[in-house]
């Protein structure tokens, strides 16, 4: 039930926000946000791949993972293909729109430059253990976070700037500043 509310959530970020536009607004809003929150933009190349270099950054920083953001992309598609459902049941498959069947939205999403989802973010939380906050560039703050189906006590949370239907970034705390 948890897990179906996350992507409620999330897709209700999607819904909300079509009134936003401008890609230099947005990025700006979302610069002002994470500094108000302690955290500085690490921006990266993006090409399609946004979400997993600024995973792969996240692994490396908090976790300590080393992992190059093409072969993160392939793992977590196999941790989704070993783990098509959500703990009641669910299958992960209704919360993706655009594709006939789960094996054609894995085998898109293995293809690089293919934009990660908010399925695709779960399918990280839960492969990595791991809670992963989003900060959205959105004035009415709909941040989300996404935590794995068991429990995580103690683990450090990954944290990543969402700029509107743009872009994915990592954020990095700044020395001494808050998280949230």
């Amino acid at each position: 039930m948890a897990g179906e509310l996350i992507f409620r959530a999330l897709q209700q970020i999607l819904l909300e926000a079509r009134v936003e536009s401008g890609k230099t607004e947005l990025s700006q809003a979302l610069k002002r946000i994470a500094l108000e929150r302690g955290f500085a933009i690490s921006d990266n190349q993006g090409e399609g791949n946004c979400m997993f270099f600024a995973l792969s950054e996240q692994l490396e920083v908090i976790k300590g993972i080393q992992m190059p953001h093409d072969e993160l992309r392939r793992t977590v598609v196999q941790h989704l293909r070993e783990n098509p459902r959500l703990p009641d049941g669910t299958e992960l498959f209704h919360f993706v729109d655009g594709y006939k069947s789960w094996d054609a939205y894995l085998t898109s999403m293995m293809v690089d430059g293919t934009w990660g989802d908010h399925v695709i973010l779960h399918g990280a939380a839960n492969c990595f253990q791991t809670c992963i906050y989003v900060i959205s560039s959105l004035q009415n703050r709909h941040d989300v976070m996404i935590c794995p189906e068991y429990d995580v006590t103690g683990s450090n949370r990954l944290v990543l700037g969402h700029v509107f239907e743009l872009h994915y970034v990592s954020l990095i705390p700044h020395k001494g500043g808050k998280d949230d």
